[in-house]
């Protein structure tokens, strides 16, 4: 589905996942496009979820005070592009300087749970592994920070205000998180990218912890949508 076309007249199935196409075999133009070649077409076609249970809405609300912000801690044991302790105690102290209270959510199998008495800790809870819950309790929040990691999806499909930092080749060309930006986004004034190299995030920490007040400030005040840039530097990718 992701990457396979099909012909409509011939019935062959095929890779493809850019640009015009053509049956290879019959040579025909009627191509039933795959997801990474028509996320435009399917976008469109998008089934939305159920309305969240009342349960998990008036759970959210009680757990989760008002000008919260859901912060996501990417912690994958594969890929790494894993961010330090240090960086989120530090982004966490940001945060609660400019008046957020912070809620961490994650899979315990490929997210930091934090020690840190600053926050609301979900992945504590007993509905930690409960998707709705998680869902509620996104759309509780005043936006979501992520690093690095898909959990923006949450918020996309929620209609609901997130941060991304993220390398350019994950946004653009055959960039994963680009071609799922583009599939579930439906307000492009909710989001606010922040391209920035791992290794520059990860080894300036003081400077990317003030581009993420800077990126909060702009969406969020200034209602600035614009993508951010890490200064330049010297690597090619992340």
């Amino acid at each position: 589905l992701c990457i396979k076309s099909k012909c409509k007249k011939c019935k062959f199935e095929f890779e493809s996942d850019r640009g015009d196409v053509y049956c290879p075999k019959c040579y025909s133009d009627n191509i039933e496009k795959s997801l990474f070649q028509g996320c435009k077409d399917y976008k469109n076609k998008i089934v939305k979820l159920p309305e969240i249970q009342n349960y998990f809405i008036n759970f959210a609300d009680n757990y989760i005070p008002d000008n919260t912000v859901a912060l996501f801690a990417r912690n994958r044991k594969t890929y790494k592009r894993n961010l330090s302790v240090n960086f989120y105690d530090k982004l966490i102290d940001m945060l609660i300087s400019l008046g957020y209270n912070v809620v961490l959510l994650g899979e315990n199998v490929s997210s930091y749970n934090l020690n840190n008495n600053k926050i609301i800790n979900f992945m504590n809870h007993e509905l930690a592994g409960n998707l709705e819950a998680a869902f509620a309790i996104v759309n509780r929040c005043v936006f979501s920070l992520q690093f690095f990691t898909a959990s923006s999806r949450i918020s996309s499909i929620l209609g609901k205000p997130f941060i991304l930092f993220e390398s350019i080749d994950q946004i653009y060309g055959r960039g994963q998180e680009g071609i799922r930006l583009s599939l579930m986004t439906q307000n492009y004034n909710n989001k606010k990218i922040v391209l920035a190299n791992y290794l520059d995030v990860a080894e300036n920490i003081e400077e990317s912890v003030q581009l993420a007040k800077q990126a909060i400030k702009e969406l969020i005040v200034d209602k600035n949508a614009s993508d951010l840039f890490f200064r330049s530097n010297s690597y090619a990718c992340s």
